[in-house]
């Protein structure tokens, strides 16, 4: 189990790369759509969608792991530069 950043528009190269044996989207996006479906299945692994949970996302949850380590979620980017709140920037 793994959450990876990528600094890409869709995380299509790195799904090729790591070949999952699950791929898990929300709900909200039909399988058919899903980048990366065609390698996951080629390679016998399965694609699934979850349902939404109201008012819960993952960025809100970035957020409040960020946070909780002294991270600013506002300045953090992709790259992994997030800064201490006590840092200077």
């Amino acid at each position: 189990d793994a959450a990876v950043i990528f600094e890409s528009d869709t995380p299509a190269e790195l799904i090729a790369a790591l070949v999952p044996d699950i791929l898990v989207k929300g709900g909200d996006w039909p399988i058919a759509e899903i980048v990366g479906r065609a390698v996951v299945q080629a390679a016998g692994g399965e694609v699934r969608t979850i349902p939404l949970t109201p008012d819960r996302s993952s960025t809100d949850l970035i957020g409040t792991i960020l946070a909780r380590h002294g991270l600013d979620p506002a300045s953090a980017s992709a790259r992994g530069t997030q800064r201490r709140r006590d840092e200077p920037t």
